[in-house]
């Protein structure tokens, strides 16, 4: 598979001959691939923790589906709670990425916005977060440092960057927003509504992509009859 192939990039290491030093560089993966390196072990350890739940999985059974080493799981992530953190944030980020888009007229928000409510509803309703949740609500009582861990990299990290998004289109003059963090909080779970609960229950289905399109034209028509200031642009 070309992902393990990749990975089995960060434990090459160069042969020297006899009397000679090795290269500086030896065994150093260029930081353009760094990246792609880390998706597929985070990808590997994401599938592990769903087939396996977090008490089961080991660093060992992730080192070998990945073909790396333990130590190095350890020394980039430093240890099984780092590493699932870590993978629930990669796919957070990915999420919340047109956030990070620029400002310029009143239509970007509603185009971020929508963007960002797409994108939301299709990770949380993909089978692979919603055995993580499931596995979180499990075992974080056994656990604590997993919940902490899930709800930093996930939906604290997502209220946190769309109350700061809802910060800079008010500095814009296109939102007013009094409390951007409640607001973020509301628009997530108008977003999600109750679905998204009972989508912890085995056997129950989530939205089709139909379905997340119209609630996500929704709840961002309904959050922008609230905050939007009425303008010409």
């Amino acid at each position: 598979m070309a992902a393990n192939k990749r990975l089995s990039g960060l434990e090459t290491t160069r042969a020297s001959a006899p009397g000679k030093r090795p290269q500086a560089h030896a065994g150093r993966i260029p930081a353009s691939s760094l990246a792609a390196h880390d998706a597929d072990l985070l990808a590997v350890a994401r599938k592990i923790f769903c087939e396996n739940g977090f008490e089961r999985t080991t660093i060992l059974a992730i080192s070998r589906e990945a073909h790396v080493s333990p130590k190095t799981i350890y020394s980039r992530y430093g240890g099984k709670e780092g590493i699932f953190g870590a993978s629930i944030r990669v796919r957070a980020d990915d999420t919340v990425e047109p956030l990070r888009a620029p400002i310029t007229r009143k239509d970007d928000v509603y185009a971020a916005l929508y963007e960002f409510a797409m994108r939301l509803l299709a990770v949380t309703s993909a089978r692979e977060a919603v055995l993580i949740q499931r596995l979180v609500i499990a075992e974080s009582q056994r656990f604590p440092e997993i919940g902490e861990k899930f709800l930093n990299a996930g939906p604290r990290n997502g209220v946190r960057l769309l109350s700061q998004y809802f910060g800079l289109a008010e500095a814009a003059r296109y939102l007013t927003v009094p409390s951007p963090e409640l607001a973020a909080e509301m628009f997530i779970g108008a977003l999600l509504g109750i679905p998204a609960r009972l989508a912890l229950i085995p056997a129950t289905a989530w939205y089709s992509p139909q379905e997340r399109r119209k609630r996500a034209v929704a709840a961002v028509n309904l959050f922008l009859a609230a905050y939007s200031i009425a303008t010409d642009a």
